[in-house]
């Protein structure tokens, strides 16, 4: 996160970006370590039955975030309800923010929420107000010196103010120079970018794609990785010609070569490959889009970008429930899995690749940063 005079202000406006889009009723957490940095970011549907109650799954939620944070070391937390149903000084809000103080605490987060803010939605001059205040400390003592009240803001986290505009956040911009992608105005918008479109630009295939053929020997599995990667790893992003949307839908069902190619989803070819999967997911069904969009879903996990992740394996479970790696990746999310873990079995890729005789490009996670 870019250095900014940390006010609630900016903490607020800053969201958006660290998320990748304006998030609608939504409980959103920023967890802080021991140098107020944030160690955890979350953001959940906000879940309320008719009483404006948390349901029994937003409460399963707000427990599986204490975990969370307590693993990663997070020793508070700010919370924000993003709703628009019961108006900014509700008590239901207020609610929503103690109970997951509860479950921070319960959790062995020691400084459980610091703070809690409500904003209606994203959009500069909005007003936020803070519904939860816990600057006082716990316990008889008063204040924990072990844990820092205001988590680095500047002015308290205590009252109430205006947003400034999310899209051109300090944050939102340093995502756009890094990823190239503004903050979506959805997640509707986010699928909205993997819905479905013709096999190929070419129509070779007379609107009717061709059976995709297994690959079942070593020596084809070789010449299968060989041309995919000669795809990959060119200079511009390849048309997606009927061969070619064969060829890739070849190689993203075969085991081996599909294993290979998670390695281009960390490395300086990552920019191509973000755009060849995501239009091959585009341009396929069944058990192809399934893997195209698992694909994509690794390369934006390596990334950190939690919010694309998820999309892009809500679409590949969408086309096939039971798809394997799909299914790995979306149970290691949700239990808030570290990026870094990605990128430690990397190595498997690169074993695999040799066992073709295959070499591929190097990955390295300083190419994010």
């Amino acid at each position: 996160m870019p250095t900014v005079a940390l006010d609630t202000t900016n903490l607020l406006t800053a969201i958006p970006g660290l998320l990748g889009f304006l998030p609608e009723q939504s409980l959103v957490v920023l967890a802080f370590d021991e140098d107020s940095s944030i160690a955890v970011t979350a953001r959940h549907d906000l879940l309320l039955d008719a009483d404006g109650e948390p349901t029994a799954d937003m409460w399963e939620t707000m427990a599986s975030i204490g975990l969370v944070c307590e693993r990663d070391g997070a020793l508070g937390a700010v919370g924000v309800v993003v709703d628009n149903r019961y108006g900014l000084p509700s008590p239901v809000y207020r609610r929503v923010l103690a109970d997951l103080d509860d479950a921070l605490i319960a959790a062995g987060v020691p400084g459980g929420v610091r703070a809690g803010f409500v904003v209606e939605r994203f959009a500069a001059g909005m007003p936020w107000y803070t519904a939860l205040w816990a600057m006082a400390g716990r316990g008889p003592t008063g204040a924990d010196p072990d844990v820092p009240g205001s988590l680095g803001l500047a002015d308290g986290g205590f009252g109430c103010g205006l947003l400034a505009d999310p899209q051109s956040s300090p944050v939102a911009l340093e995502r756009s120079l890094r990823t190239g992608r503004v903050v979506m105005a959805s997640r509707s918008e986010m699928y909205a970018c993997l819905a479905t479109t013709e096999h190929c630009v070419d129509g070779a295939c007379g609107g009717r794609p061709r059976r995709i053929r297994p690959t079942t020997t070593a020596a084809g599995r070789t010449k299968l990785l060989r041309a995919a990667l000669k795809l990959l790893t060119g200079p511009a992003v390849p048309e997606m010609t009927c061969a070619n949307v064969v060829l890739l839908s070849r190689a993203v069902r075969n085991l081996g070569v599909r294993d290979a190619l998670l390695v281009l989803g960390g490395g300086e070819h990552r920019w191509v490959a973000e755009s060849v999967w995501r239009d091959l997911t585009r341009r396929t069904r069944g058990e192809v889009r399934a893997s195209a969009a698992t694909m994509l879903a690794h390369l934006y996990y390596l990334g950190g970008e939690g919010a694309y992740t998820g999309v892009a394996l809500d679409v590949a479970l969408q086309a096939c429930p039971d798809w394997r790696l799909a299914g790995l990746l979306d149970t290691a999310l949700t239990g808030g899995v570290h990026p870094s873990m990605l990128w430690e079995v990397l190595g498997e890729s690169y074993s695999v690749a040799a066992g073709l005789g295959v070499t591929l490009p190097s990955a390295s996670s300083r190419l994010w940063s």
